[in-house]
C-alpha cells in the first residue's frame, strides 16, 4: 500500500528563542510578532511525505522575541467551501492575534474551537515564547 501525508517540524531554542522550521506540503506556519503587532508567514518547500525518495526538504530560519508566537495548524483550520485559503489564513492571524492578547492560557483550543472547520480536521500548535 502506498500513500502519502503532510508534515511540519518545528525546532526551537528555549534560550535564545531561533528557530528552525520544515514543511512537507503543510499549510504555512505563522509567526505573530507581540511588539510590532504584524505577522509573517513562513513556508518553507518540500513534498508531501512519501512521494519522493531522499526528497530535500528547505528550512525557513527565525527568531522569537518575548511576547512573540508561531502557530501551526491543520488545513482544517483555514480551509472551507466557497473561501480563499488567504482569507482563511487571515482569519486565523486575527484570531491569534487577539488570543493571544487576551491572554494566551488555552489559545490553541480557544481557536480551534472558534475557526475549526466542523467538518474537516482541526488542529493546532501554539508556541508562545514569554
Amino acid at each position: 500500500m502506498e500513500g502519502f501525508a503532510t508534515c511540519v517540524h518545528l525546532t526551537v531554542d528555549l534560550d535564545s528563542g531561533d528557530f528552525e522550521l520544515r514543511s512537507a506540503g503543510h499549510p504555512p506556519a505563522i509567526q505573530l510578532q507581540a511588539l510590532s503587532g504584524e505577522s509573517c508567514a513562513h513556508q518553507p518547500e518540500g513534498p508531501l511525505l512519501g512521494l519522493i525518495d531522499e526528497a530535500e526538504f528547505e528550512v525557513a530560519r527565525g527568531s522569537l522575541a518575548p511576547g512573540d508566537a508561531v502557530v501551526i495548524y491543520t488545513d482544517g483550520m483555514v480551509e472551507s467551501p466557497g473561501r480563499d485559503l488567504a482569507q482563511g489564513i487571515d482569519r486565523l492571524i486575527d484570531g491569534a492575534h487577539r488570543i493571544l492578547g487576551e491572554g494566551h492560557q488555552y489559545g490553541a483550543q480557544r481557536l480551534v474551537d472558534e475557526l475549526g472547520s466542523p467538518d474537516d480536521d482541526r488542529a493546532l500548535v501554539l508556541v508562545h515564547r514569554t
